[in-house]
């Protein structure tokens, strides 16, 4: 009885993968980063048709101002995989606008939000008001400029206008008060 065997077995401890996204913007690039998600593996879906990898990848949307669908695929050495995602709106959008002679005021905006824009240059075809989920509020066909578009009874808070024309489609934050 006083003999025995000694089993020695590695054991692998890993993380738990948790959701991180920080992103910082810099001219024409955004840089996302996934540090602290807890992984050896990343995997990004940048919404647009491309992925990168690494914690911090950098990507240029070619389309400014679309609704993009960021989504994260993180893993660990365990084996261990997890998905996220994140809705990111209005990119780039203030070049686009200022491209397209696009003006779009006050805001914050109370009850009427004002657009005016250069007719020889765009055409507005439909304007989107969105909540912060993405879901519409709002839609209106602007038939000429300037226009004034009655937001008096939406409640308080932040939105995002989303502007379809014939360069194609944008998006700004719009609050309301």
């Amino acid at each position: 009885c006083g003999t025995g065997d000694t089993l020695t077995l590695p054991i692998r401890v890993c993380d738990t993968l948790n959701p991180q996204l920080n992103i910082s913007v810099f001219d024409d690039s955004i840089t996302f980063n996934g540090n602290g998600s807890g992984g050896s593996s990343y995997l990004w879906d940048f919404g647009d048709g491309t992925t990168g990898t690494g914690v911090s990848p950098i990507h240029i949307y070619q389309t400014p101002g679309l609704f993009y669908f960021v989504k994260l695929t993180v893993s660990n050495a365990c084996g261990s995989t997890n998905e996220w995602g994140w809705n990111l709106f209005a990119i780039g959008l203030e070049e686009s606008i200022a491209d397209a002679q696009l003006e779009v005021y006050p805001n914050p905006v109370e009850d009427v939000l004002n657009l005016n824009w250069d007719a020889q240059q765009i055409e507005l075809r439909i304007l989107r008001l969105r909540d912060a989920s993405g879901r519409i509020i709002k839609e209106v066909n602007p038939n000429q400029a300037p226009y004034q578009w009655d937001l008096g009874m939406i409640p308080a808070g932040t939105y995002f206008l989303e502007i379809e024309h014939d360069h194609g489609r944008e998006a700004m934050p719009i609050v309301i008060r």
